[in-house]
């Protein structure tokens, strides 16, 4: 499993889990950006990886506001 950020075309994170196992297993990552009016954030799916979730929320993306300009 792997996920790729992107900011405005520009990767700035990579997770990577490539263990194959039986069991469910967890990748985390944070990251803090200052973003502008028009700025642009989007996750990839790198080819040949698979990211799995049912109705127990395996996956999640959760993005905050840390203060008001």
């Amino acid at each position: 499993m792997g996920v790729k950020l992107f900011y405005n075309g520009r990767s700035v994170m990579f997770n990577l889990q490539t263990r194959y196992t039986c069991s469910f297993e967890y990748l985390s990552n944070a990251v803090t950006l200052e973003l502008n009016v028009g700025d642009e954030l989007h996750l990839v799916l790198p080819e040949e990886n698979a990211v799995y979730d049912n109705s127990n929320n395996h996956s999640t993306f959760s993005g905050f506001l840390l203060f008001n300009m």
